[in-house]
């Protein structure tokens, strides 16, 4: 059971395979701390108003304040690193959102051009494989230049990346990559840390 298995099941896992822990683990961990969490498996024999201090002595003890602090500073959810994780993560994060608001600022301006709108199927910017891309109608292919991304089940839509954002799609791309590797280098840091107080 997840509950017996506590915090102390956790940090032994980090300590043996400290960098294969994925960030839901590392939740788990994080989790298991807090005095709400799993920790009262592990107090229930104390009296009811001295479980407090208990859990906060054991979690001070296993742990240490600062690491609980860097785990509870990083890790949001079961699937997200908080912007606080580290500067390189934040700083990747905003890029990614100027990068995002210019392209649908650039998408949304061809949107509104009439000799774009009658070659649309429906006035919207939409994403196919991880890339922003417009819905045009079958017989107007050739009036809206770009790559093919995907076709609609009855194949009279066409999602067309036009040319224009072709270069804007590929660097917000990168960015997702080097998020991605940002991210996991975090998380295994934060598994070390974890598996160095085990």
């Amino acid at each position: 059971k997840p509950v017996v298995m506590g915090i102390f099941g956790f940090l032994a896992v980090a300590f043996f395979v400290g960098p294969l822990l994925d960030t839901c683990s590392v939740f788990l961990v994080m989790s298991r701390i807090s005095l709400k969490g799993a920790m009262a498996f592990y107090i229930s024999g104390f009296p009811v108003n001295l479980r407090q201090a208990a859990a906060t002595a054991i979690v001070l003890l296993v742990l240490g304040k600062p690491l609980l602090e860097k785990l509870d500073r990083c890790i949001l959810s079961e699937e997200e690193l908080a912007d606080a994780a580290s500067p390189a993560l934040a700083d990747i994060r905003r890029k990614i959102l100027r990068s995002g608001q210019r392209l649908r600022e650039t998408l949304d301006k061809m949107v509104r051009n009439q000799d774009v709108q009658k070659c649309l199927q429906d006035a919207r910017v939409t994403m196919r494989d991880g890339r922003f891309v417009l819905p045009v109608k079958a017989e107007h292919r050739g009036q809206v230049q770009g790559l093919i991304h995907d076709t609609s089940a009855s194949g009279q839509t066409l999602f067309i990346e036009p040319l224009a954002v072709v270069e804007a799609n590929n660097d917000m791309r990168l960015l997702e990559s080097l998020e991605q590797e940002e991210i996991e280098r975090i998380i295994t840091e934060l598994c070390a840390d974890c598996g160095t107080w085990a």
